[in-house]
């Protein structure tokens, strides 16, 4: 056995990453895959699996075992049981036992984290809010999830589902429903799923824009508004304006109630740059009460298509280190 290694798994409806480090958190060697999530469950589990064995031989050879490995993986989980409870975009993982399947195949202890959890325990670590104790941390992407880290730590509340700052309600009545079923939510307003949608809907009604000439109304994304948006397009503009407005008001929440040192933007959406991270800025810097402000500030994301292996790699260096505690 190889006393200083640990592993990260990273599992979602995209692409599946492993990667292994050692007892300083220092990445050494990482695989990845796409997912083929229609598969179910089981055969994702085998390639992450037979990725971690390539990766530990490449490391320390034939022989080489961790002490522990760390799971990241949409949710909801039962994060005690190492079950994942259901997951939207990934089939048949209804009440899967991965951290059964992972211990069983790799003959080692594994623990299971929710996803955006384990992206701002990696950014808190070792990228943007490294050397912060209180890190907020928001993945805008398809939905807008969140995870709130302090002194290295994941705040996981009574049921293990605290920091759902996409759920927090930026619009009180009347507000667009979110994917959850709730209504007026950030991820209502500002995720890519939400943002492509309302540019769809007022493009339907006859607003103009250059996306037009890019591609049909009905294939909009967030990439062709950003072209648009780039070349100074007031609609694509607009549509980042309205998105980083209801994302701004959603970490003046996060600010006035967990008042962190830094406040982290990853996630595929957050790619636009200045085009979201302006009006962010600009809706905090407005609405954030004044005994906040100077005190926190907001960062984007550093680790790029690392940030879920790295943030694995930081929830099974966590249990090792709780372990020690106890023993």
């Amino acid at each position: 056995m190889n006393p200083g290694l640990v592993v990260g798994i990273d599992i979602g409806g995209t692409k599946i990453a492993v990667g292994v480090a050692d007892m300083e958190g220092r990445l050494l060697k990482t695989h990845r895959c796409k997912s083929h999530e229609e598969r179910g469950p089981d055969p994702m589990v085998a390639d992450a699996v037979s990725m971690v064995k390539k990766a530990l031989e490449e490391v320390g050879g034939p022989k080489a075992r961790p002490l522990f490995a760390g799971i990241a993986c949409p949710g909801p989980l039962d994060q005690k049981k190492g079950i994942v409870l259901s997951t939207p975009n990934m089939t048949n993982w209804e009440n899967y036992p991965v951290v059964a399947r992972v211990e069983e195949a790799l003959g080692i202890e594994a623990r299971l984290e929710n996803d955006a959890n384990a992206a701002g325990l990696g950014e808190a670590l070792y990228g943007a809010g490294s050397g912060k104790e209180f890190v907020a941390y928001f993945t805008v992407s398809t939905g807008v999830g969140g995870g709130f880290v302090e002194n290295g730590k994941v705040l996981h509340g009574a049921q293990g589902n605290a920091a759902e700052f996409g759920h927090t309600v930026v619009v009180p009545v009347g507000g667009d429903i979110c994917g959850c079923g709730g209504a007026g939510h950030v991820e209502s307003y500002a995720s890519g799923t939400a943002i492509q949608r309302r540019a769809r809907e007022r493009l339907r009604k006859g607003a103009q824009s250059l996306v037009r000439d890019l591609v049909d109304v009905d294939e909009v994304t967030t990439r062709e508004l950003a072209i648009a948006a780039r070349k100074r397009d007031p609609f694509a503009l607009s549509c980042f304006e309205e998105a980083g407005f209801f994302l701004g008001l959603g970490i003046v929440n996060v600010i006035q109630m967990f008042n962190p040192n830094i406040v982290i933007l990853g996630g595929g959406v957050t790619n636009v740059g200045s085009l979201l991270f302006k009006p962010v800025q600009r809706t905090v810097n407005e609405r954030v009460m004044k005994d906040y402000q100077g005190s926190f500030t907001i960062e984007k994301a550093k680790l790029g298509d690392h940030v879920g292996v790295r943030g694995a790699i930081g929830v099974a260096l966590n249990a090792l280190a709780g372990k020690g505690k106890r023993q």
